[in-house]
């Protein structure tokens, strides 16, 4: 599945999709969260990039089956900080940081993600975002 999830991320960098905003005419700000389920028999594979879930409802119950990644998570900001982004909260025009961690380019211009892995998305790609969906279950 990671295989799978490196090949659409290649594929749509390859692609002419136009993703219509451009950050300097070069990199784009563009790109998306994943959820894949692989049934083989009675056994689920489940992987997951971004904020994306998966829940498995049965009976009375809810189960969540993936973990978000968020540029809260220490293992994802420091990967997002060691790659040259900074992880931070939104600053409105009075100063006020407010809605949840994002990561953004040291000027602080964009993309402003709050996942810390997606599929697209070149811009942020050069701080740290990857589109690994790392241990899957």
């Amino acid at each position: 599945m990671k295989e799978a999830f490196k090949e659409v991320d290649k594929t749509l960098k390859e692609s002419k999709i136009d993703a219509r905003y451009r950050y300097f005419l070069i990199f784009s700000f563009s790109g998306s969260t994943c959820v894949a389920v692989l049934m083989i028999k009675n056994k689920a594979f489940i992987a997951n990039i971004g904020d994306s879930r998966c829940i498995l409802i049965t009976n009375n119950t809810c189960k969540q089956l993936t973990i978000d990644h968020k540029p809260s998570v220490l293992e994802e900001k420091v990967r997002i900080i060691g790659c040259g982004g900074v992880v931070s909260q939104a600053v409105i025009s009075n100063g006020k940081r407010f809605g949840p961690k994002r990561v953004w380019m040291r000027d602080r211009t964009g993309p402003g993600l709050a996942m810390s892995r997606s599929i697209g998305d070149t811009a942020a790609k050069r701080i740290g975002v990857i589109s690994d969906p790392g241990n899957s279950i």
